[in-house]
């Protein structure tokens, strides 16, 4: 298993205990320290010098794409997973995940619902103990379950999987670019239980705000899901994922603006949009990405209020739901 870890001193032994105490006592534990300066690294050797089963790997600050691949290129097992260092697995995960791989040859992959702290249960409503195909994977990806089904951690691997397969580094929003590819590799088998307990804090970089750097690496990411799903025919996926390029294409001029970006590079993201909406999938737009496209052109400012309240709707809805 790998575990990337920067400056979290205050969460990692948590997170390590709750590696080492699993019912499953055969695993490999690579630490990838990725230049701490807070004294992560002390507690990283800590524990590798107490427990033969840990291996710890210092690396200047590259990352976690590279803290990642650092893992990779070191893993030997017969399984792969991946834990942040901020959050820490249910008793049960590894013995859960293990037993779903066995009893399913044809998964690749096995993956368990999670929890937020501080929150609630991930709605996963209506997956149970289910194998599902890689159409249906993509399905649940490209719509009502793209939380759960968009993040590295919280599943087990076979390690077969990761042959010739390494995170983008120097971008954020990795785990968006590298799933697709992962789980279009075979069937995957989803655990109902949550096992994985996801931190939430604000200084980490899914709680960081946005800025137009952050967003043009998930514009990125969306659009080589467009390019992956129009390769293997799966239109609404493809259209799907250019919505959501779409809207943080408009998203970017907003923040462009409020950045203070001079006024030659807020119209060339104009041009840019204009383009891009032209080069929409067969279909007609969703009536609020259509709205979002003609007040991002005039009214970036709008644009930005009105993206927020949408995500503050939706991030409500999903609270009531679980």
């Amino acid at each position: 298993m790998i575990i990337p870890v920067h400056n979290v001193a205050d969460y990692l032994p948590k997170c390590l205990d709750s590696v080492l105490t699993q019912a499953v006592q055969s695993v490999e534990v690579l630490l990838i320290d990725d230049g701490s300066t807070d004294g992560s690294f002390q507690i990283c050797d800590a524990y590798a010098n107490r427990d033969n089963r840990v291996t710890v790997i210092h690396q200047e600050n590259l990352g976690v794409s590279a803290a990642r691949n650092a893992g990779l290129d070191h893993s030997k097992g017969d399984f792969v997973t991946f834990l942040d260092a901020d959050d820490w697995w249910g008793p049960e995960f590894l013995t859960t995940t293990m037993a779903a791989l066995a009893e399913n040859p044809s998964a690749h992959m096995a993956m368990t619902n999670f929890t937020r702290v501080p929150g609630s249960d991930f709605n996963i409503y209506p997956l149970g103990s289910d194998l599902l195909t890689p159409t249906e994977v993509t399905h649940f990806f490209a719509g009502p379950l793209h939380t759960i089904f968009s993040t590295v951690w919280g599943k087990l691997y076979r390690s077969n999987t990761w042959v010739g397969v390494r995170f983008p580094e120097g971008m954020v929003h990795e785990d968006e670019y590298i799933m697709p590819t992962i789980l279009s590799m075979g069937g995957a088998v989803v655990s109902p239980e949550p096992l994985y307990m996801y931190r939430q804090r604000g200084s980490s970089i899914t709680g960081a705000d946005e800025s137009s750097g952050r967003l043009a690496d998930a514009i990125s990411a969306f659009e080589h899901q467009r390019r992956l799903f129009r390769s293997a025919g799966e239109a609404m996926a493809e259209k799907w994922a250019w919505e959501q390029a779409l809207r943080n294409k408009l998203q970017l001029l907003a923040v462009a603006k409020a950045e203070g970006r001079d006024m030659e590079d807020v119209a060339r993201f104009r041009t840019l949009i204009r383009s891009w909406c032209r080069d929409a999938p067969t279909g007609r737009l969703p009536r609020d990405s259509a709205l979002l496209r003609l007040t991002a052109f005039a009214l970036p400012d709008l644009t930005s209020r009105l993206l927020h309240q949408r995500r503050s709707r939706a991030s409500s809805a999903r609270r009531s739901r679980t």
